[in-house]
């Protein structure tokens, strides 16, 4: 739908800003597809910790910097408060097991996604495959 909005998560930014990364070309190709459906990116302030600190590590101040102001201007910033770190927590307990592997932040991103009905989620993490009401683009 145009104009909707859809949660990116970190793979999917990280994959976006480095060359080098092996779905930097899918990345390009989605991201030109979501700004042509004027679709409205959100993620979370874990989101955008993970891919700062990731890219910081990788590629230097610089990048981390860009990237971060990019992400805070062109994105929807949505906050993990302790409630739904609890919710978030208690979605691990039931999905957690040796071939399900959702990290903290991708569990509070699904929280947020249930949170606020985004069906969208824009990612390379196969982690999020099964949680239902979530369709992931990559």
């Amino acid at each position: 739908m145009v104009g909707s909005e859809v949660f990116v998560d970190s793979s999917f930014w990280i994959a976006a800003v480095r060359q080098r990364d092996a779905q930097h070309e899918r990345a390009k190709v989605l991201g030109t597809e979501m700004v042509g459906r004027r679709a409205v990116a959100v993620i979370s302030d874990m989101v955008l910790a993970e891919v700062v600190t990731f890219i910081l590590k990788k590629d230097g101040h610089e990048a981390a910097r860009e990237l971060m102001d990019r992400l805070v201007v062109n994105s929807t910033v949505l906050f993990v408060d302790k409630s739904l770190l609890s919710d978030a927590m208690a979605l691990l307990r039931t999905y957690w097991s040796p071939r399900k592997k959702l990290s903290v932040c991708d569990a509070t991103s699904y929280t947020l996604m249930q949170q606020h009905e985004i069906d969208l989620l824009y990612s390379f993490d196969s982690g999020f495959d099964g949680l239902p009401g979530i369709t992931r683009i990559c």
